[in-house]
């Protein structure tokens, strides 16, 4: 059951990423072709590009964690086999946990000192820029917990055996 939910939410982020890359790029071309073709550049359009830009940004690194897809450097977890790897696993995420409840904790903070800043051309809270940074670590984290939580169920099947 959890499972069905789990492909739900994955499933869910990736069509919301995708209509924010459809509109930064709507929003990119259009401030080119009225700027360059038409010679009168719309207002504001930079900053929603920028906006969208940010959210594809730490939303999209939050899917690629969940999916996998992330930079990481298997070199010795590779040679080890077993319980071992299971182990190595398990102190790679619980480093990871670490970083990502900073990232959590600070994306709030930041989301929060910055809730009555206004930006420049659209007058809209800054902290809209901010906001996807612990959105990112939320995702995260739900991912680590589930990968966790499958390592831990490995080890203990392995013990059993």
């Amino acid at each position: 059951m959890a499972k069905k939910y789990e492909r739900y939410f994955f499933t869910s982020l990736k069509v919301f990423l995708v209509g924010l890359f459809i509109l930064m790029v709507t929003a990119t071309f259009t401030q080119v072709f009225f700027r360059y073709v038409l010679n009168n550049p719309l207002f504001g359009v930079e900053e929603v590009a920028r906006l969208l830009c940010v959210w594809l940004t730490f939303v999209g690194a939050g899917v690629a964690i969940m999916d996998q897809g992330h930079i990481s450097i298997d070199i010795l977890v590779d040679r080890l086999h077993g319980k071992h790897k299971e182990v190595a696993n398990l102190l790679a995420y619980g480093l990871i946990v670490v970083f990502d409840a900073i990232i959590i904790s600070e994306g709030i903070r930041l989301t929060m000192f910055t809730i009555r800043l206004e930006s420049s051309a659209l007058r809209f809270s800054m902290s809209l820029f901010f906001l996807p940074v612990p959105i990112c670590g939320i995702i995260m984290m739900i991912y680590l917990v589930r990968s966790i939580r499958e390592t831990c169920t490995n080890l203990l099947r392995r013990r059993k055996e």
